[in-house]
């Protein structure tokens, strides 16, 4: 697995996850910074261990609960983080899986 697939994955999820945070009402520096921060968290974990052979649905799981978390944590003012990382992570997951049977 190359630094590129990394760097891939992050920024695709970050060009699709930051947007979906803002369309669902974050809109503070803070909070946008929070949702890129907890993408930077779980992404590379996630892509790693898919990598390594673990099936994704656990890892998917994982991230949005680490996600939520970090929404809750940290965040300002965001409604619903347990949903918020679900969609969010729903939205960027079918994508890429789109793109990856598209590429």
């Amino acid at each position: 697995m190359s630094l590129s697939t990394f760097a891939v994955s992050l920024g695709l999820t970050l060009l699709l996850e930051v947007p979906f945070a803002w369309v669902w009402g974050l809109r503070s520096r803070h909070d946008l910074t929070v949702a890129v921060l907890a993408n930077g968290l779980t992404n590379p974990a996630v892509v790693l261990l898919h990598g390594l052979g673990a099936p994704v649905l656990p890892l998917e799981a994982a991230a949005v609960a680490v996600e939520a978390l970090c929404y809750r944590a940290c965040g300002e003012s965001v409604r619903c983080p347990l949903l918020l990382a679900l969609c969010a992570n729903g939205w960027s997951y079918s994508i890429g899986a789109a793109l990856n049977l598209i590429f």
